[in-house]
């Protein structure tokens, strides 16, 4: 039950509303009491008062009904009113960080932008017209002091937007698991797999493609030979061993083997893009401490340290 203090109009009319998201009123109209208040001086202190033609709003959080006790101040009202059951939170874990051109307002509202996953034609080279001027970091001034804004692309898609106005997505970051470097300041783009030449910007890889991009500049650098660059055929044709003999270059085995032996033997005849050089990034992981602010019952705020052999 829960407790009013209100008045009623000449007609008897009273119109109780609730604020908290979580409350309804019940409409068990028989359990509505309405009276006055005793204090010893009004002939109508403490008198109880009969209701009738109760109405109630859809949503349940207003109630409009009339008592015999009309033009009173004062009232006392004791209405019946339940809260909802507060549902549990389920965190969905995701493993993609979004970058600046998808952030949300404060109110969850979608903020539009340069759309990256449509500008991909030559975005795998050092292309000054990606990503790399939209970095926060970079908004300056003459005299070094950072800007308070985020600027878009291209004379006629300019987009002036304050920090205090947005939210980056997955904001609530719980755990790092890895921190790589691309080596680069600009927007580079990382072929994502061996079936396909298909190429995504740091801001569209995933956790999977990121280890993908990884093994494949490792391979690169150690050998100085592309994963991609395999064959599939030859004339005279080749055997399931010859290509998995010559995916072992310098005594390092090629890191995607499986997935090209599995080609082979499902009849594909070719790597796309063999001629693709991987990009260059380095796992820098171990450099750090990576904190994600969890004790015990606890749930601060997460860091990134810098490890002390990193000072060295």
């Amino acid at each position: 039950m829960k407790e009013f203090v209100t008045s009623s109009s000449n007609l008897g009319s009273v119109t109780l509303t609730l604020a908290a998201a979580d409350e309804y009123f019940e409409q068990t109209t028989t359990l509505y009491n309405v009276w006055t208040p005793p204090n010893g001086t009004s002939l109508f202190a403490g008198e109880v008062g009969t209701q009738s033609n109760f109405s109630f709003s859809s949503d349940l959080k207003s109630v409009t009904f009339i008592t015999t006790l009309s033009s009173m101040s004062n009232l006392n009202v004791l209405v019946p009113v339940r809260k909802t059951q507060s549902k549990e939170k389920i965190k969905t874990e995701n493993t993609q960080i979004y970058m600046p051109y998808t952030l949300t307002s404060l109110t969850g509202g979608t903020i539009s932008g340069q759309n990256w996953d449509s500008n991909t034609t030559n975005n795998d080279t050092n292309n000054t017209n990606t990503y790399d001027i939209d970095i926060a970091s970079q908004r300056s001034s003459s005299s070094g002091q950072l800007l308070s804004t985020l600027t878009g692309l291209g004379v006629s898609t300019d987009l002036s937007l304050s920090i205090n106005e947005f939210q980056l997505h997955h904001s609530d970051v719980v755990n790092l698991k890895k921190l790589y470097d691309t080596c680069n300041v600009n927007n580079y783009a990382y072929r994502v797999a061996i079936d396909s030449s298909d190429k995504k910007n740091i801001h569209q890889m995933s956790e999977e493609d990121f280890e993908f991009a990884l093994k494949a500049y490792n391979f690169y650098e150690q050998t100085g030979s592309s994963p991609f660059n395999v064959t599939l055929t030859a004339v005279g044709g080749l055997t399931y061993d010859d290509v998995k003999n010559s995916l072992t270059i310098s005594g390092i085995e090629n890191p995607f083997s499986d997935e090209i032996l599995n080609l082979f033997v499902s009849g594909v005849t070719a790597i796309p893009n063999p001629s693709d050089v991987p990009v260059k990034i380095n796992d820098i992981t171990d450099r750090y401490i990576l904190d994600d602010g969890s004790k015990f019952n606890v749930l601060g705020l997460g860091k990134v340290l810098v490890g002390r052999q990193s000072l060295s």
